[in-house]
């Protein structure tokens, strides 16, 4: 859309000469870059159709502007769905990792038989220290709470600390990811017991009426809401690796210009330096 922009100011700069001398490409290209930019240009415009497309130009990227501000505030409000999987973590170089201090640890991923989660424990865990790579529940979840971190936790034990410590808008930011496929808990009862229909039939009861659900929840800590009328009341802290780019392409455009700069200034030079010793030469 821009590109039809500086095409159609140059279709119209042709007849511009007739009045006086017309704008070159680079100040037409200037002129739309800073439309984008939001900033004006001094440039005095002579033709009323260019002034007309010149105005629909800045109107145009008014709007696109206040939409694409939208669009990064909504962004930095939602929730990452780069982690899905097992392998995204993997492949995550930037993210790290620990374990809850549990019998069954390194058990699970010494006996597995899944590759990735043998390539993650190798990768995110074995190599580091045990201090840092196993750790108590609370410890884990303050490192995913402060730090770019992945924790293999219980549940319950996660929910009980996130639900103490952690704000509304910390808690829709979470997202979990089954490492282990666990086997369903069940009575073992002596084989060919009578006892076995006795079990299964007060399970079913307890499940239909209630009484289940009732004791997990009463018991078990239950995993966070996220109340998302809370959160947008609040404004969203955006860390520096958000906005690295926009900080990295302000640092390349700086380096670039003070060397422009400095080789204009070398040319500034060199140009009086001839003409001074041309001068010398004639006289």
């Amino acid at each position: 859309m821009l590109i039809g922009f500086i095409l159609i100011i140059l279709f119209l700069n042709k007849f511009k000469a007739i009045h006086g001398q017309s704008l070159n490409v680079w100040e037409i290209i200037g002129l739309v870059h800073g439309a984008i930019c939001q900033q004006g240009s001094t440039i005095v415009l002579i033709l009323n159709s260019i002034k007309i497309v010149v105005f629909v130009l800045f109107f145009t990227t008014f709007f696109l502007f206040n939409a694409y501000s939208a669009s990064i505030v909504s962004l930095f409000q939602s929730t990452s769905s780069s982690i899905n999987s097992v392998k995204d973590l993997y492949y995550e170089k930037s993210m790290t990792m620990s374990i809850q201090i549990a019998t069954y640890a390194k058990p699970y991923f010494n006996e597995t038989t899944n590759e990735i989660l043998r390539k993650l424990y190798d990768m995110k865990i074995k190599p580091y220290d045990e201090s840092k790579s196993f750790t108590n529940a609370s410890m884990g979840i303050e490192r995913i709470r402060t730090e770019f971190h992945g924790f293999m936790v219980e549940k319950t034990s996660a929910y009980q600390v996130i639900n103490k410590k952690w704000s509304e808008e910390e808690k829709c930011g979470l997202y979990e990811i089954q490492l282990f496929k666990l086997p369903v808990l069940a009575i073992p009862v002596v084989k060919k017991s009578g006892h076995k229909d006795v079990f299964k039939q007060k399970l079913i009861q307890q499940h239909e009426v209630g009484i289940r659900k009732r004791v997990i929840q009463r018991w078990t800590p239950q995993k966070p809401l996220c109340d998302l009328s809370k959160r947008n009341k609040k404004y969203v802290s955006v860390s520096i690796k958000a906005i690295l780019p926009t900080i990295m392409l302000f640092g390349y455009g700086l380096l670039i210009s003070l060397t422009v700069f400095m080789l204009e200034l070398a040319y500034y030079y060199f140009v009086n330096y001839i003409n001074s010793r041309i001068k010398k030469s004639r006289q």
